[in-house]
């Protein structure tokens, strides 16, 4: 997926992360970001995103990791054995919003391990997280239809006829939550956990 803005030549990693560092001077107090904001920023990090990775991320923005749904041991042991594999790198943000109103996170692994960050302190986060957070299909639908608005605007290069059948897909399965699709796995790598922002270690 490509997203259809002209940055005059600037890297758009830089713009992005730019963005996020504006996004986190925000408090839930000032005025929330549009969930455009929250598109635009993912589709320049992330270009080649299709169809079932926008769907994950506004799934994640709206239901939290309440999917998870699995013992802690289970949950904490897959957290070690990401950490040990990954490497350390300040290469992506640290934290990426991804709700309109910054309440909802990504914690990238890598960075946060460069940082001196431990597995520990994501799985106390993570539990927190899955322990408080009220999951809303009601708004993850709100997002879809947001979402599907922005594709007839052409704002992003993404098949409506695809989205469309997506959704009408996973409604019928009551929207469950999903994986990466391979090629963003390929591309990014993803390291990351969803967390409420206020138990960001």
């Amino acid at each position: 997926m490509k997203v259809k803005c002209d940055y005059k030549g600037f890297p758009a990693r830089a713009i992005a992360l730019a963005f996020l560092i504006l996004v986190a001077g925000c408090t839930a107090e000032q005025q929330p970001l549009e969930l455009e904001a929250v598109i635009k920023s993912q589709a320049i990090l992330y270009p080649d995103m299709e169809v079932q990775d926008w769907y994950k991320l506004l799934h994640q923005a709206s239901m939290g990791n309440r999917h998870l749904g699995v013992e802690d041991s289970l949950i904490y042991d897959y957290l070690l054995g990401e950490w040990e594999r990954i490497g350390a790198s300040d290469a992506e943000p640290l934290i990426e919003y991804i709700s309109p109103d910054s309440s909802v996170v990504r914690l990238n692994l890598r960075p946060f391990k460069a940082a001196g960050g431990t597995p520990d302190a994501v799985f106390n986060a993570m539990k927190s997280t899955w322990e408080t957070f009220v999951p809303s299909e009601a708004q993850f639908v709100t997002y879809l239809e947001e979402l599907q608005q922005a594709s007839r605007r052409s704002q992003l290069d993404i098949s409506g006829e695809s989205l469309t059948q997506i959704i009408d897909q996973k409604r019928e399965e009551g929207f469950p939550a999903v994986h990466h699709s391979e090629t963003y796995e390929s591309l990014y790598k993803p390291a990351y956990r969803v967390l409420d922002r206020r138990f960001i270690p």
